[in-house]
């Protein structure tokens, strides 16, 4: 589920998906993976380790010992934890990570305007300052060498990259009025349609809109003869096609 979120992650917050269709949309397309590791579970919770720790409740501050709190560690995948209560510990808790201040998601339509703009990730200056105002109009094009940041400035504008610094202000805020296409698209794990489909049905359009929409913009992209096909088996160009229906639907 990890992976998958990481798959999903940028796309989600494009498609300004709510906390809850997340949340359901992680589960249908991770159902699979989902019943694997439970049913895993349920192996390892009859045998003899798994036993062990019902029958001892393995409560946390109650009646978890240090072996069974090792074992579920490491089970967990928290290895640091798992030496940390190897080694005995220190005094305080040195393998919390401190809470980072995390800038809030921006989301952006036209006029916008960028002051003083910077983003920073792990000592490295990514982008900025920046000091930049879009109005409506026509088409702006970017132009900069590999590593200038004009990808990094894009992520900012629509609201998947927090600032460091600086300000980005918007005079309005809608965002069925932008839509963003990653150099790398990335697709569910539906078919072409349901993928094309998806964010009409994050905007709860009503089916016969929704149909007709989907039934234009295949034609358009001339694939409308892989409606059914899982999006996963469609080439790097393909999936770009689908990528910019998607965000013109």
């Amino acid at each position: 589920m990890r992976e998958l979120w990481a798959e999903y992650h940028d796309l989600l917050i494009s498609l300004n998906a709510t906390k809850w269709q997340r949340i359901k949309t992680l589960i249908w397309d991770g159902r699979r993976n989902l019943l694997t590791a439970s049913l895993t579970g349920f192996g390892r919770a009859i045998g003899e380790v798994g036993a062990i720790m019902i029958v001892g409740g393995n409560i946390d501050h109650a009646t978890r010992v240090l072996t069974t709190a090792i074992a579920l560690e490491t089970d967990k995948g928290d290895f640091a934890l798992t030496l940390g209560l190897g080694f005995g510990g220190q005094h305080g808790d040195p393998l919390v990570v401190p809470n980072r201040e995390r800038g809030a998601l921006v989301s952006i339509t036209f006029p916008l305007t960028l002051s003083q703009v910077r983003v920073h990730r792990r000592g490295k200056n990514l982008l900025g300052p920046i000091d930049l105002t879009l109005s409506k109009g026509g088409p702006l094009i970017v132009i900069g060498p590999n590593g200038s940041g004009k990808t990094t400035l894009l992520r900012v504008m629509h609201g998947i990259e927090r600032i460091s610094n600086g300000t980005l202000n918007r005079t309005s805020h809608d965002p069925e009025k932008h839509a963003y296409v990653f150099q790398q698209p990335a697709v569910l794990l539906r078919s072409v349609l349901q993928n094309l489909a998806y964010p009409l049905l994050l905007a709860g359009s009503p089916k016969p809109e929704l149909e007709s929409a989907c039934d234009q913009w295949l034609a358009v992209i001339g694939m409308s003869d892989m409606t059914n096909l899982p999006a996963t088996r469609l080439s790097g160009g393909e999936r770009q096609k689908l990528a910019n229906a998607r965000g013109t639907v």
